[in-house]
């Protein structure tokens, strides 16, 4: 008979990897620039919202083309 040879492995925890002072300054920059980004395509968005109203405004709907080009014509006048 061969002798057996019983061999237990065991398994070190996954060791934590600790995050340096520079990627904590990088991840706070994407993180900041992100933010940035979102905060200003809403301010964008509201600016357009806001622009189209005094463009575009909705007392004059008109029903034809007639109405929009005659609306557009008392308009200059006023």
């Amino acid at each position: 008979m061969s002798p057996t040879v019983s061999t237990t492995t065991t398994l070190a925890p996954p060791q934590r990897r600790t995050m340096s002072a520079f990627e904590a300054r990088i991840s706070l920059v994407f993180a900041l620039a992100s933010q940035a980004s979102s905060v200003s395509q809403r301010l964008l968005m509201d600016l357009a919202s806001e622009t189209a109203k005094y463009v575009f405004p909705k007392r004059f709907e008109s029903q034809n083309l007639e109405e929009a080009l005659m609306a557009g014509y008392f308009l200059y006048w006023i």
